[in-house]
């Protein structure tokens, strides 16, 4: 009898420690937040009035805009309309816009952002292991992106410099010029490799890898994730509410450089350009995974030697 407790005591104790090894390998498998921000920490949002009400662990923003062409076609602006996907809790969202150019002079709108917040220098690197997420969304209404030579929109990663600004890696969408009758969206990622292109067949009728005008009106979430050896995985998943992408799209590439800043653009688009929802996070780590695995073994392993 004697031996008998002792035995289940000793099964006891090592069923605790395994499932505090469960339990300690757990914690990783959830992404830790590491910096983000939204619309509803605006009360402005200019190239010259874009300060957040509350530490959000990225640097300062830059806004750019070249070509304005008085009065002003081009700019960004704090939205708030609680139709819109992305939009934060209150509704709000940042919105860039740039449009009425001409051939010489195409206006545009480049929202820079440093990463992880340092006296406002943004100063950190996107390090294996981690992602970069940002909420987009193509305002509807307004005859799609525009097919006029020049459009584009969407997010590129940057090493940022005393140089100024160097894309690693890019995702735009625009429009084939003379297109306007269906509207087809070319997606066009580029990255260490040179760019790739995807292009849907018409509104509501996406290709292969493809986003659509109409999904794009609905709006997506993009992850940026970065593995080893510039190794990285973008998703574009459908934002809250988009009934129109009904999976996430993946995509797989290399990118070459250091990455520690952000920038949303958009030029000469017809509709807006709707963001929100910056974020830098710790991605689960396989070894985490794989330790959590063994332990949920472990704890299987003793329950039946215990049964037995």
């Amino acid at each position: 009898m004697r031996s008998q407790r002792s035995s289940n005591i000793l099964l006891s104790a090592a069923s605790l420690s395994v499932a505090a090894l469960c339990f300690g390998a757990a914690a990783p498998v959830h992404a830790a937040m590491l910096a983000s921000d939204n619309a509803s920490n605006y009360t402005a949002f200019t190239p010259t009035s874009n300060t957040p009400t509350a530490i959000t662990g990225f640097g300062n923003w830059n806004i750019q805009v070249a070509n304005n062409n008085s009065p002003p076609y081009a700019g960004a602006f704090l939205g708030s309309n609680a139709s819109v996907n992305i939009a934060s809790s209150n509704g709000g969202y940042w919105g860039f816009y740039a449009n009425s150019g001409t051939s010489t002079a195409i206006p545009s709108v480049n929202a820079y952002r440093p990463f992880e917040n340092s006296a406002g220098t943004g100063v950190g690197t996107l390090r294996q292991g981690q992602q970069f997420d940002v909420s987009l969304e193509v305002q509807s209404g307004n005859n799609g992106l525009g097919a006029n030579t020049g459009v584009s929109a969407g997010f590129s990663l940057n090493t940022v410099s005393s140089s100024g600004y160097t894309p690693v890696f890019t995702l735009a969408f625009a429009q084939t010029p003379g297109a306007n009758s269906n509207y087809p969206v070319v997606t066009t990622i580029t990255d260490a490799n040179g760019s790739t292109t995807y292009t849907s067949q018409a509104y509501n009728q996406p290709g292969t890898n493809a986003i659509d005008e109409s999904q794009l009106e609905a709006g997506i979430n993009a992850s940026f994730a970065l593995g080893a050896n510039g190794a990285y995985t973008l998703t574009l998943a459908p934002a809250t509410g988009n009934t129109l992408l009904t999976s996430s799209l993946v995509y797989t590439g290399t990118v070459s450089g250091g990455i520690n800043a952000a920038d949303i653009f958009d030029s000469e688009t017809n509709a807006n350009l709707q963001a929100n929802n910056l974020a830098v996070a710790a991605t689960p780590e396989p070894a985490s995974i794989a330790l959590l695995g063994i332990a949920a073994s472990g704890m299987l392993m003793l329950r039946r030697r215990k049964l037995s």
